[in-house]
């Protein structure tokens, strides 16, 4: 009877330690934005994406989604990656640019283009004069 006491008092105390380190862990953050903007590989958005981690999340401050990002990093895997899991192509930041906006590297564009993204600047075929628009876009903006 003893032995059967010692038990569950045992038991008892693993289950009140495992309720107590569960309240003291830092709960991960499931957010595939920060993951991007750190450069995690693929296999770690890979991970969050699996946890149910928002592919279609924006960013607050500039709106930008986890495609936009991935597209101005220049991470044709991940661009890929975000596509197959059905990430809004067409989204837009708040000032009207989608991830085809960002986008110069011409894998990028053709896997954009194959999801159906739209040119929502056609200045894009010519990336200097993109550049050149963004800046004084960007420029007038701050006067």
């Amino acid at each position: 009877m003893k032995s059967m006491t010692t038990k569950v008092l045992f038991i008892s105390l693993l289950f009140s330690a495992k309720i107590f380190l569960a309240a003291e862990m830092e709960v991960p953050s499931l957010s595939i934005i920060p993951a991007i903007c750190e450069n995690k590989t693929l296999e770690e958005i890979k991970l969050l994406v699996e946890s149910k981690a928002n592919v279609d999340e924006e960013r607050e401050q500039d709106g930008y989604s986890a495609l936009m990002l991935a597209t101005q990093k220049n991470r044709p895997d991940l661009v890929k990656f975000l596509l197959e899991q059905k990430a809004k192509v067409n989204a837009t930041d708040q000032e009207g640019h989608s991830a085809f906006c960002f986008a110069i590297n011409s894998e990028i564009k053709a896997a954009l283009k194959e999801s159906g993204a739209v040119d929502l600047h056609p200045v894009n075929n010519d990336p200097e004069l993109y550049i050149l628009s963004f800046s004084l876009i960007t420029f007038s903006r701050r006067l």
